[in-house]
């Protein structure tokens, strides 16, 4: 059962929609007339960013020179943290790019200035999200084979480890910076979100697939790697002969399984402006792709 099914009575207003569609526009105005751009996604944790990476590979798109997954490195092996850098270092830095031959960077764990990248016309804002449900699922197990968390149960791998990615309203806690657990995400919260999820040239949602990027990036859409965790026999032998065998334990201790009725409501009642977000942006995608 997915998040989505549990959808709240709300609807997209012209002026949301007239928004998206200006988006749109702007950007195929700008892959005819524009020399560079670099691409700039926003990577939600376990929402599809590896594939998206992946894809901007396959389409040759080049990379900060020291890089994890799209996400800048200096030459020591840090991780730029470029959603604290100030307007005048972020222009900088996508001067940097240009001058490198740069054109595929990727955030995961901030959102850089929002304003300054819509203001840069050389910058094309790209992010994609998954069902906030199957999103938590998905990272929990995914933490879980690998043995990155205590937590044996949906309900326990709630805010471990004081990680974003694990807490309720993650979409809107990154977007809006809000990322400790005793931040709450209220309205307000919620519109300061949407006002900057409204602002990227493409939202795509991953149950839908990456046909978009096709359309707006022209990139070729190819076959891409898996990035699922399994508790299959093939990836049991694997931990097995490689000698980890608590891992190997874990997958046969903790198989995947759907979350239950009751938990699905209790994610519900907890993640009311994530679930608002993805349903509008959901549908917003849904009248894109009708007037096309």
């Amino acid at each position: 059962m997915l998040l989505s099914s549990l959808r709240l009575n709300e609807t997209e207003t012209p002026n949301q929609k007239t928004l998206y569609f200006r988006r749109w526009s702007r950007l195929r105005l700008f892959d005819m007339s524009t020399e560079y751009r670099l691409i700039w996604f926003q990577h939600f944790h376990k929402a599809g960013g590896t594939s998206i990476v992946d894809l901007a590979k396959k389409n040759h798109e080049r990379f900060w020179k020291n890089h994890t997954t799209g996400n800048p490195r200096d030459e020591g092996g840090a991780e730029l943290e470029l959603w604290k850098y100030s307007p005048k270092q972020l222009t900088s830095f996508i001067d940097s790019c240009q001058e490198r031959g740069t054109t595929f960077v990727a955030t995961e764990w901030g959102v850089p200035n929002i304003d300054l990248l819509c203001s840069d016309d050389r910058v094309v804002l790209i992010t994609c999200l998954r069902d906030p449900l199957e999103r938590f699922v998905s990272n929990f197990y995914y933490a879980l084979y690998n043995g990155y968390t205590p937590a044996r149960s949906l309900y326990e791998y709630e805010a471990t480890r004081g990680r974003t990615f694990t807490m309720f309203n993650y979409y809107c806690r990154v977007l809006t910076n809000h990322q400790s657990k005793s931040s709450e995400i209220t309205a307000s919260g919620y519109n300061d979100a949407r006002s900057k999820l409204d602002r990227f040239n493409v939202c795509i949602i991953l149950e839908y697939g990456f046909s978009k990027l096709q359309e707006s990036l022209s990139w070729k859409i190819e076959n891409l790697r898996s990035n699922k965790e399994s508790s299959g026999l093939r990836n049991l032998l694997k931990l097995v002969l490689r000698g980890k065998l608590p891992l190997a334990y874990l997958r046969l201790k903790h198989p995947k399984s759907k979350p239950t009725d009751e938990f699905v409501q209790y994610f519900g009642s907890k993640n009311t402006w994530d679930l608002k977000l993805y349903n509008q942006i959901l549908e917003t995608n849904k009248a894109l792709h009708s007037h096309m």
